[in-house]
């Protein structure tokens, strides 16, 4: 299984705004700055700020809201140092 998100943040955003000021087409971007085609695709069809698409947390939100995991991970610590 191929691992996700494995090109540059930066080139990506850069990308996105070449093709959407049509400065590039798609294939020519993708390959100019070393990102996939169809990713590219979704991210300049999407109506989203580029920034804020490559920042996005991909799969499924956390249960615990990350104070309480903190917690939680805190009291794991202490009880494995007491025995």
């Amino acid at each position: 299984m191929a691992k996700r998100k494995q090109w540059n943040p930066k080139a990506m955003v850069e990308t996105v705004k070449a093709v959407r000021k049509k400065e590039m087409g798609y294939k020519t971007a993708a390959k100019t700055f070393q990102v996939p085609r169809a990713t590219l695709k979704d991210y300049v069809k999407s109506s989203l700020e580029p920034e804020d698409m490559v920042n996005r947390n991909i799969g499924r939100p956390t249960v615990l809201p990350k104070v309480i995991e903190q917690m939680l991970a805190e009291y794991c610590l202490e009880k494995t140092s007491t025995g």
